[in-house]
């Protein structure tokens, strides 16, 4: 799409050339994983009061790599996305890295009572991979 109307690629135009929804096994169709994933990161972006872009972004400071990690735990939890679909939904980062995050989130829920519960209000709200809501692209 890029290179068809000549402007630079970014987030917003790779999220529109992703198809919002994949064939499963069962000849249903379930909402695309990187478009479920979207939607954990828009409702932790505004928890956290970053923008989603920064959550997929290179940037590693604390302010950016909490919601980050958070995000990508929901992500596996509520989702059941595989360490790959989570790799590819954050930016393209591999599978060690996204295991690495998974940890790493676990433990700010175990070491702070402020992060359980700002996750526990989004658990809530989040769709689920065996409870899917309709999930709209930004």
């Amino acid at each position: 799409v890029s290179r068809l109307d000549g402007s630079p690629l970014t987030l917003v135009l790779a999220r529109r050339a992703v198809p919002a929804r994949a064939e499963r096994n069962d000849g249903e169709s379930a909402p695309h994983p990187l478009l479920a994933a979207q939607a954990v990161q828009d409702a932790v972006a505004a928890e956290w009061g970053v923008s989603p872009d920064e959550l997929v972004g290179a940037g590693r400071s604390r302010r950016v790599v909490e919601p980050r990690r958070i995000s990508m735990l929901l992500c596996h939890e509520l989702l059941a996305l595989s360490l790959r679909e989570i790799g590819a939904a954050f930016g393209d980062r591999d599978s060690s890295t996204v295991l690495s995050a998974l940890a790493r989130a676990r433990e700010d829920l175990e070491e702070s009572a402020a992060v359980a519960e700002r996750v526990a209000r989004l658990r809530q709200m989040l769709p689920t991979a065996g409870n899917e809501r309709t999930v709209h692209a930004r």
